[in-house]
């Protein structure tokens, strides 16, 4: 994503392999810099006495990614887990979830959708067959019925590595372990989203990915949630800078290298 908001820095979402799973680096100023008015060295890349910090997880356990990303002084580098460690789980399972904030990341990328019944799940396709042993579009099949699947390469003896979460236990998870949700959003029923965040009170968790047309509506419900909306294009960009003149982070969505969106981002 790329950071627009006036006075903050640039900074860029990128494709990393890392320990056999996806991840992506959040470059947040696109330097190592430490935070201002930070006293701990692992928010450098090396210390005063030169000593380097970049190795191993983050130690500063009252950092906070939501307020990195809203703050235009925090030039920390984050990365994130997407759909979660995935090379060892299944993803959108809580067990990836737990398994990246164990090896250090400060968000994980996460699918929602909706089931018949308007229940929240996460679930990155449309169907249930490539992840699941069962098959059917999500949308057609109840909360029950999902429930009942199993996940794909994962342990039968484990919930949490083997059943369909709901996004509020995605939620519940996140929080428990201290890592960031990165939400994309499957599904249009961003009310139904905005009711699990809302009653969650998900202000200081998650950042919720969709499209302008999407986030209007989602930011004149309650502006306190952090959004980011895709740009494919300098017109494109226009519309979202018009509709969101506030919004601070934008994602490039385009498949190849665009240097004019990228300056005009900046």
């Amino acid at each position: 994503s790329i950071n627009i908001k006036s006075g903050l820095p640039a900074c860029a979402f990128w494709a990393l392999p890392l320990l056999a799973a996806t991840y992506f680096a959040a470059l947040a100023g696109c330097s190592k810099a430490p935070i201002e008015g930070s006293d701990n060295p692992s928010d450098a890349g090396t210390t005063d006495a030169g000593v380097n910090t970049d190795e191993g997880p983050p130690q500063d356990v009252s950092f906070s990614p939501v307020g990195c990303l809203r703050d235009p002084n925090c030039t920390r580098a984050m990365v994130v887990a997407h759909r979660g460690l995935h090379s060892l789980h299944p993803e959108n399972s809580l067990r990836s979830i737990r398994a990246a904030a164990a090896i250090g990341v400060e968000m994980v990328e996460i699918d929602v959708r909706h089931t018949s019944d308007l229940q929240l799940v996460l679930m990155h396709d449309a169907e249930v067959d490539r992840t699941t042993d069962g098959t059917g579009v999500v949308s057609d099949l109840d909360l029950d019925t999902v429930s009942q699947l199993r996940l794909t390469g994962g342990d039968p003896s484990d919930a949490e590595d083997s059943v369909v979460p709901t996004l509020a236990q995605a939620l519940e998870v996140a929080r428990q372990e201290g890592v960031m949700i990165y939400l994309d959003q499957k599904t249009n029923r961003w009310d139904l989203v905005m009711d699990v965040l809302e009653d969650f009170g998900a202000y200081d968790l998650v950042l919720v990915r969709d499209d302008v047309d999407i986030l209007v509506q989602m930011v004149e419900r309650d502006e306190r949630f952090l959004f980011m909306a895709p740009v494919k294009s300098e017109s494109r960009l226009d519309d979202v800078t018009t509709q969101l003149p506030s919004i601070p982070i934008l994602e490039i969505g385009s498949p190849l290298a665009d240097p004019a969106l990228t300056q005009a981002i900046r």
